[in-house]
């Protein structure tokens, strides 16, 4: 960012757990006040508060639903409105129903949000949600804010960092447009990605998962089905696995490549399993290095083990989203000079 230019400051909306906000913080943003952080799940906000907030020397974020929000007067208008949209009516981990609704939840949530970033009108945004969001969304986001040009980018967050495998889409608008956008953050080749292994070479932290019987029969990389069909599961254990057809269903990691993805909800077969250690279940605290959040302690999870796997699962992996918060930084940059030349 220019030297020259104030400290860039965030409208954050579903804040969770703090994963992007962190992410931009350490990359010299700033949510612009605890009124400008928009969370409806009251643990996410205490998790929030216990990390972010008391890092940044920020008084509490209150629990708030962003249908109907207005967003606060501010002195200076924030430079960026950022946030990772939920995905209920959009992702494939989602029931039938939910997805064969867009019209629905999910889409009342991108509404709500393109109306939020009207109110605000700061030079840009970003946004991050599953890809399957992109064709409902996207539509739905250039019909209500026209004074943005609206650019895609389909993600994976181990190609910036992340020890885990995670498409997913960023929708980044530019108000009034800056012509060609500066080149977005280039992907680590392959050979640099962050493993598995190397976010869970301490071992089990937390106190350890349970290894279901099932696990001895599936070596790592294989899951439910693949081992089922290379003959690795005996029919005692068959018979007592209903064949639910979810893509991580006991799967087992590989100790040299990146995790597949964090899931915030789910039965068993959905809790991730250790490469080693008899496959046993992941604990809070290891899907969380698999999100590439600080360990904890020194980052403190609020809530039941339910509420915070569901704020794991949920987050924008903070170090992932670094490398686009500084890019983002640049085209603030550009967007904010390109606007003072409209006024002269």
């Amino acid at each position: 960012m220019d030297k020259h230019m104030r400290i860039p400051t965030v409208v954050s909306l579903f804040g969770g757990a703090g994963g992007m906000d962190w992410g931009f913080i350490q990359e010299g943003w700033l949510p612009a006040s605890p009124a400008h952080v928009v969370e409806c799940d009251a643990t996410a906000v205490a998790t929030y508060n216990a990390n972010v907030s008391a890092a940044v020397m920020m008084g509490d974020v209150v629990p708030t639903d962003i249908r109907g929000w207005v967003p606060p007067p501010l002195p200076v208008p924030p430079l960026a409105v950022i946030g990772g949209f939920p995905c209920p009516s959009f992702s494939r981990a989602r029931s039938a129903v939910a997805r064969s609704n867009p019209l629905s939840s999910g889409m009342e949530i991108v509404e709500e949000t393109a109306r939020v970033i009207a109110a605000v009108l700061p030079p840009v945004f970003m946004l991050e949600c599953v890809q399957q969001s992109r064709r409902h969304a996207l539509p739905l986001l250039s019909l209500r804010l026209t004074d943005y040009s609206i650019t895609t980018y389909d993600i994976d967050f181990c190609d910036y960092g992340v020890p885990q495998h995670r498409r997913r889409m960023l929708y980044v608008g530019v108000r009034g447009g800056v012509g060609v956008l500066p080149p977005p953050p280039t992907p680590l080749p392959p050979s640099e990605w962050r493993t598995a292994g190397d976010a869970l070479h301490v071992g089990a932290v937390g106190g350890a998962g349970v290894a279901p019987p099932i696990m001895q029969f599936i070596p790592p990389g294989y899951n439910y089905h693949t081992a089922r069909r290379a003959g690795l599961i005996p029919e005692h254990i068959l018979s007592t696995i209903h064949p639910y057809r979810m893509e991580t269903y006991y799967q087992r990691l590989v100790a040299d490549k990146p995790a597949y993805t964090v899931c915030a909800g789910g039965g068993g077969g959905s809790y991730m399993y250790h490469y080693a250690e008899g496959g046993r279940a992941l604990t809070n605290e290891e899907r969380a290095a698999l999100q590439s959040f600080p360990p904890s302690p020194p980052w403190r999870w609020c809530g039941g083990k339910t509420a915070v796997r569901r704020q794991i699962g949920n987050a924008v992996p903070p170090d992932g989203i670094r490398p686009w918060a500084r890019w983002l930084a640049s085209v603030a940059s550009e967007a904010s000079e390109a606007s003072e030349a409209r006024k002269v």
